[in-house]
């Protein structure tokens, strides 16, 4: 008789815990419950949230080409004025050839 009133104990804990964890599920979460990381994945994934995103993903693209193109730019400027420089030295060189010869 004692081993039928251990198992029936033992289901009643069980029936409570799994009639616990219903309720659980079925009641709404609230706001307070819920966590930061999924508060922040629900702004980021509404419509608002993929906009803002699309919008930085293109102003940073956008910012990156025009740094490039600028660099690039300012790179042929030095290299325009580099051979600006040799050529004036080089004919610095061949005027003095030209003096002592």
């Amino acid at each position: 008789m004692k081993g039928s009133n251990d198992l029936k104990s033992i289901l009643t804990k069980l029936l409570a815990r799994e009639a616990f964890r219903a309720r659980l599920q079925n009641q709404p979460v609230s706001d307070k419950a819920r966590s930061w990381g999924t508060m922040i994945w629900d702004a980021l994934n509404s419509s608002f949230g993929l906009w803002f995103l699309s919008a930085i993903f293109i102003s940073g693209a956008g910012s990156l080409y025009s740094a490039n193109q600028s660099k690039k730019k300012e790179d042929q400027q030095i290299a325009a004025e580099k051979r600006a420089e040799d050529k004036k030295a080089q004919d610095r060189i061949d005027r003095l050839a030209m003096e002592f010869s």
